[in-house]
């Protein structure tokens, strides 16, 4: 396991490198208004917080040494702010997704998210259902999970998901040890323009 000294990002030079902003506004508009039928975000989040939400999901590429994932598998609402939506909306040649699937296991939230993607115009499947074995079938290049607490079982269902050479990303640092002989894991610990705390994302792959 490789843990990484803390890196600082700029929040507008990350968004304007993904091309993420023309649909962010819009999408943020999308969002607070479906905040009125549901709990998605806080209802005192500001343009400022959603922006440097946008941003944090783009981190982890910014370091990828891929852009092209065929087939992609987000996993939870993410408080709200699923990382599928502002990766879709990154500009095409930066990021490549052909299939994304997005999980979320309370009905209401992933009817929600349907509205959005479906409003958005985004290449994405919402089902209403917990990540387990034989929910979907196949392999996926890229996993990721925001805002939901990894358990070693649910790890073991996410990297038994990835193919040979997918990549999983979490937003977070991992509350177990990651076996070193089966997996290539990076810890980056971060900050966007400087702010407290520190956060982390951890990148694992399956090692050859």
């Amino acid at each position: 396991m490789i843990e990484r000294a803390v890196m600082d990002f700029d929040r507008e030079k990350l968004l304007s490198l993904f091309d993420a902003g023309p649909e962010l506004a819009r999408y943020f508009d999308l969002l607070m208004k479906e905040n009125e039928r549901i709990n998605l975000v806080s209802r005192e989040t500001s343009d400022s917080d959603l922006r440097k939400l946008a941003a944090e999901s783009l981190v982890p590429f910014n370091s990828l040494k891929t852009s092209h994932f065929p087939r992609y598998l987000d996993i939870g609402s993410g408080g709200g702010f699923p990382a599928v939506i502002v990766l879709l909306m990154a500009r095409a040649g930066v990021l490549s997704i052909k299939d994304s699937i997005c999980m979320e296991r309370r009905q209401r939230r992933a009817e929600a998210l349907g509205r959005l993607v479906r409003q958005l115009k985004l290449s994405a499947v919402v089902i209403p259902s917990d990540f387990v074995p034989g929910v979907v079938e196949g392999k996926f290049d890229l996993i990721t999970l925001r805002y939901v607490k990894l358990t070693p079982t649910l790890f073991r269902h996410i990297t038994g998901s990835l193919s040979g050479t997918g990549c999983f990303v979490y937003y977070a640092r991992p509350e177990f040890e990651i076996d070193p002989d089966q997996y290539d894991t990076t810890i980056q610990p971060f900050t966007l323009n400087g702010s407290e705390p520190v956060k982390n994302y951890t990148i694992v792959r399956k090692n050859c």
